[in-house]
């Protein structure tokens, strides 16, 4: 529990955050110059901000993302607790294709709640590449707890809230269910 409540202070400071770009434009923003290369301000804020990886976002390219991601996470996983909880720490956070920030587990459930940015997940591309990204890291995911003796993983996919109680879905994926996208994930938001 202390790991939910952690990550979901991770959450809330993420959340603030914008990482799509692209929204102002020149008329609607006062004219900023960028700092100097390595000035302390970048340094700063290297140390207390936790980069999202976007990737290519790219569909043809989600699948090598996906297992790239899944290698970096799994080989800084430690190798200790349920299988459960080292499957948990073999998901990639913040990473291509889909930059999960925060995942929640129900006590005796095998559903992940993984939730992201609402910029993240709709400047991923239209329907097709969001599911497209979420089929990709929906795979890597069920062979990882597979590999620690879960079978029966599922996958909700949620938007970033205030609280680890409001859950805005975006899609849901199982063996038996396939991935569908809700009303939600199919919205033309970026």
């Amino acid at each position: 529990m202390a790991r939910v409540a952690a990550l979901a202070a991770c959450v809330i400071a993420v959340a603030l955050m914008g990482a799509c770009g692209g929204d102002e434009s020149p008329n609607d923003s006062p004219a900023r110059e960028p700092p100097p290369a390595n000035s302390h301000q970048d340094e700063e804020r290297d140390e207390t901000v936790d980069r999202v990886d976007h990737g290519s976002r790219d569909p043809n390219r989600f699948g090598a993302e996906a297992e790239e991601s899944f290698t970096r996470a799994a080989e800084s996983a430690p190798d200790e607790g349920s299988s459960l909880e080292q499957a948990q720490a073999e998901l990639p956070v913040r990473e291509p294709p889909l930059p999960i920030q925060q995942y929640i587990l129900t006590d005796g459930s095998h559903d992940v709640v993984a939730r992201l940015d609402l910029r993240d997940f709709f400047c991923i591309g239209g329907p097709v590449a969001r599911r497209a990204a979420i089929e990709a890291y929906f795979d890597r995911a069920e062979e990882t707890f597979k590999r620690h003796g879960i079978d029966d993983f599922s996958l909700t996919t949620a938007l970033n809230s205030d609280t680890v109680d409001d859950f805005k879905v975006l899609a849901r994926a199982s063996p038996a269910r396939g991935i569908k996208l809700t009303k939600r994930g199919r919205a033309d938001r970026c």
